[in-house]
């Protein structure tokens, strides 16, 4: 099976109101391939754990901390590396994030809401068995 480069969207998160907003940077081309094991990424103060390897040609907007989206695949970038004698190509050290369709992103819900929303189905479910 081999690896073909497919469009991606380059998107970079923008806080307004308080709510996170991602907005298209450039539309690049990206060979994605999953890693075998999960490898730690340093960036700063924050760890990350890449799952994946984005490689493209060079494009100067490409950074870590931005993302790539096409339709609902999103994948996080955390580390960024030149590569190629010629310095032309990128390799990036990335973690794919799961989507919930239609747009919405499991991190945009808060850890309350989601633990609100099982605690709830358990209440419902020893209601269930109590009847």
């Amino acid at each position: 099976m081999s690896v073909r480069f497919q469009p991606f969207k380059l998107e970079r998160s923008v806080v307004s109101a308080g709510e996170i907003r991602w907005l298209p940077v450039a539309d690049i081309y990206v060979r994605l391939t999953p890693m075998r094991h999960r490898v730690r990424v340093k960036r700063g103060s924050q760890i990350a754990l890449a799952s994946h390897e984005a490689r493209m040609r060079f494009h100067g907007d490409v950074a870590p901390g931005l993302r790539l989206r096409r339709k609902q695949r999103i994948v996080l970038i955390h580390a960024v590396e030149i590569m190629g004698r010629r310095q032309s190509w990128l390799s990036c050290m990335c973690e794919e994030q799961q989507s919930l369709g239609a747009g919405r992103d499991i991190e945009a819900q808060s850890p309350e809401a989601l633990s609100s929303d099982s605690q709830s189905s358990d209440s419902q479910s020893s209601k269930e068995s109590e009847a």
